[in-house]
């Protein structure tokens, strides 16, 4: 029976130690509690005062304050989206993304996660990895979509395009594609010249000498539109090159595109007035337009060195330009100057002129 007695009191002893040591850990966590509503409570007035300070452009000031609010609550990833603005004003950008790289992995908030997304493509495009600011932007709208980080995307893809012509530009190996190209062209593979030619553009696009020697090697495959395309492109980087411009007006005049082929002319001479090439040019597509671009009429008359000679002369071109208007006019300046006559004959027998 005493041994009996002394069992129970000990288990009342267990059992009284024990509702002790319950009370004191619930009492221990809800200080714990306590406190750490105090901690929360407190960082987030220091985040607003760091707000405060943003919204006046202090960054410093507001870096400082973020900082404090992290440290009392470090749970809450906000914070690190609030750094992450503050170290992007101050041009900190591989901060910006360590603090949304937490976010991302972090959180399982999907508007954070957007946030953070956005914040660190644009770090990454300030940084100019524009591949991974293009992932990141996308990855923000993917989430959530936002309409400021669709133009956004829009304009890093363009960087990115214009920073990868840039860092391709290499003049040495440009060089030598045209070289490579060049021994093609004289070995007569003019389609491999041009895959050359292209490659040395690409490498060095401002050299108006490969786009020449395109031009040529595109004449060669009969491709008259391409080789304009490659003279007009030379010209826009060397505009005194007479050869080119001799080039393209002669096309211009086999296509029969006679007022182009003259107003280019018109350009050469003005550079080399002694140049006969280009004297001879602007005289045959002159003729070239008086016959409103009649290809066979055209030919006739340069083949007739007689005829073509009467073109140099400026009153014959006019009383072409004024027949098609009035022959009354044209009647009145023969009148006026004999010497016309014979050159009216010539015009009307040929069929320039009519009545």
């Amino acid at each position: 029976m005493e041994i009996e007695n002394k069992s129970n009191k000990t288990n009342k002893t267990n059992k009284t130690n024990s509702i002790k040591e319950e009370f004191l850990i619930l009492k221990s966590n809800v200080e714990k509690s306590i406190d750490d509503n105090k901690l929360i409570i407190e960082a987030e007035k220091i985040k607003l005062e760091g707000n405060e300070m943003f919204k006046n452009k202090k960054y410093n000031e507001a870096l400082e304050l973020y900082i404090k609010a992290f440290e009392l609550n470090p749970k809450e990833l906000t914070y690190n989206l609030n750094l992450a603005s503050c170290y992007h004003q101050l041009k900190d950008y591989h901060n910006v993304i360590d603090n949304c790289s937490h976010v991302i992995t972090a959180s399982n908030d999907k508007e954070k996660q957007a946030k953070a997304y956005g914040r660190m493509a644009y770090a990454y495009q300030e940084l100019k990895d524009y591949t991974k600011a293009i992932e990141a932007f996308k990855s923000s709208i993917s989430i959530k979509s936002n309409n400021n980080l669709v133009i956004s995307l829009s304009q890093v893809i363009k960087l990115k395009e214009q920073f990868d012509k840039e860092n391709y530009i290499n003049k040495e190996l440009a060089e030598e594609h045209n070289k490579k190209a060049d021994v093609l062209f004289k070995k007569g593979d003019f389609p491999q010249s041009i895959v050359e030619y292209s490659k040395a553009i690409e490498r060095f696009p401002t050299n108006a000498d490969y786009y020449i020697n395109r031009g040529l090697a595109k004449i060669k495959l009969i491709d008259h539109n391409g080789s304009i395309i490659d003279f007009k492109e030379a010209l826009k980087y060397n505009p005194h090159n007479l050869f080119v411009i001799k080039k393209l007006a002669s096309i211009y005049e086999f296509l029969t595109y006679y007022l182009k082929a003259y107003n280019l002319y018109q350009k050469g001479l003005e550079k080399n007035p002694d140049d006969k090439d280009i004297i001879e040019g602007v005289l045959n597509s002159q003729i070239g337009c008086l016959v409103n671009g009649d290809k066979l009429l055209y030919k006739e008359i340069i083949k007739n060195e007689r005829v073509r000679e009467l073109f140099k002369n400026k009153n014959v071109c006019q009383i072409v330009v004024d027949s098609r208007i009035s022959m009354v006019k044209v009647q009145q300046t023969i009148m006026q100057c004999q010497d016309l006559n014979e050159a009216y004959n010539i015009l009307y027998e040929m069929g320039i002129i009519e009545h």
